[in-house]
């Protein structure tokens, strides 16, 4: 699959251990890792900087192997999960920066057209998150599967009956 933005058709990613439970040399229990998640949120830190911190400092590699479920899931238990997520975040925050950019640069052509991606991202993000996201598992658009099929049909029944 390649990317939304670019050329590339870059496939590279990180590779998840095959076998899904901790190491035994992992001395880590469910509850302390939960709150060090905790103590960490708490600190305002996202849910991918609390995995990058308790895999460098604590060694625990994949929180959903010790755990069971992921720092997200954990945060949202405890009442802490951040208002927006954190992709929708991280997207917004860059355009801003770029905005930032534009100001003391007006001429700058390229960043301009690279703010219009950013934003496009965005407002595709925020159809997502609108829509319900992904919670409660329902799938990418959320909502019952025959809707979500209607949906990419355009939202006409007769056109999926026809050709499906």
């Amino acid at each position: 699959m390649g990317r939304m933005h670019s050329k590339g058709k870059g496939m590279a990613s990180s590779a998840i251990p095959y076998k899904r439970t901790p190491p035994s040399w992992a001395k880590a229990t469910a509850k302390d890792v939960e709150e060090h998640v905790c103590k960490l949120a708490k600190k305002g830190l996202t849910p991918s900087n609390i995995g990058v911190i308790l895999r460098d400092s604590y060694g625990i590699a994949q929180v959903k192997a010790v755990t069971g479920s992921k720092i997200l899931r954990l945060l949202k238990k405890n009442l802490l999960a951040p208002e927006i997520p954190e992709d929708l975040y991280m997207l917004i925050k860059k355009a801003v920066a770029v905005r930032k950019h534009l100001e003391r640069n007006r001429k700058d052509k390229d960043s301009k057209f690279r703010l219009i991606l950013i934003e496009s991202r965005i407002h595709r993000l925020v159809r997502r998150v609108g829509d319900g996201g992904n919670e409660g598992g329902e799938g990418r658009r959320g909502g019952d599967r025959e809707e979500g099929r209607d949906r990419a049909w355009g939202g006409r029944k007769e056109w999926r009956s026809k050709y499906t």
